[in-house]
């Protein structure tokens, strides 16, 4: 269980993508909108005829790869990582196991239930395996399989935050980086479409329906939070440094 795949933070993000709620249709109809009403550059600079955001990307032939499911998956999943972050931590917190009961209840429930089993066994050595022993003894094993695992994942394999985040501490801000480099892997280098552009749309995209220029001041703090840690970024999201 050492493999990051196999904690408690892994089992909160799986947790979180199985509760549903991406709708390909509906994310893909209100960014349209959002990308057919905002200019490029964002805010408003000297550039008098800015393309909207739709018009660069159809430009250059790559609306489609924005918009297409896979694209919007991986954005939703980005936009996951607030709650993922505030249910671990809720967890930790609370000292509560995943499925949200006190840890020392199930550590409990399996040092009960491993006695138990020890008991079957023994019984089973002078009486013999009945079917009544085989039933308690298979109730016994899940209980005990079922509750050292909770157990394991909030007391020792927690997993660690800053393998999803780095060293950063602000969640709306690490959902922004997410999506640019999602973005970044599909359009810089087949279609050659800028950093700054990327960037932008990632502000776009994450920015309410109702956004008609972006913020000055965020399009700085994600510029920052991509180039002073560019490579940290990298590694955690496993992107070449060839690419």
């Amino acid at each position: 269980m050492d493999d990051v795949g196999d904690s408690r933070l892994a089992a909160v993000a799986a947790e979180e993508v199985a509760r549903g709620g991406f709708d390909p249709a509906k994310l893909r109809h209100e960014l349209v909108q959002k990308l057919k009403h905002v200019k490029f550059p964002s805010p408003e600079e000297r550039a008098i005829d800015r393309p909207t955001f739709y018009e660069y990307l159809q430009n250059r032939h790559c609306i489609q790869r924005v918009l297409e499911r896979s694209t919007l998956r991986e954005i939703w999943y980005c936009s996951l990582i607030p709650r993922i972050l505030d249910r671990d931590r809720k967890l930790e917190r609370e000292n509560l196991s995943l499925i949200g009961y006190p840890v020392r209840f199930h550590r409990r429930l399996y040092l009960e239930a491993e006695e138990n089993g020890h008991e079957i066994e023994n019984l089973i050595e002078r009486f013999g395996a009945t079917a009544w022993m085989k039933k308690y003894r298979h109730h016994f094993k899940l209980q005990f399989r079922d509750n050292v695992t909770l157990f394991l994942l909030s007391d020792r394999y927690t997993g660690n935050r800053r393998e999803l985040v780095g060293s950063h501490r602000k969640a709306q801000l690490i959902v922004k980086v997410t999506v640019y480099w999602t973005l970044w892997a599909r359009l810089h280098g087949p279609h050659k479409i800028p950093n700054r552009f990327l960037r932008q749309l990632s502000l776009l995209i994450n920015a309410p329906l109702s956004v008609t220029e972006l913020n000055a001041n965020e399009a700085e703090a994600l510029r920052d939070a991509i180039e002073n840690h560019e490579q940290e970024w990298r590694k955690l999201l496993k992107i070449s440094q060839n690419e």
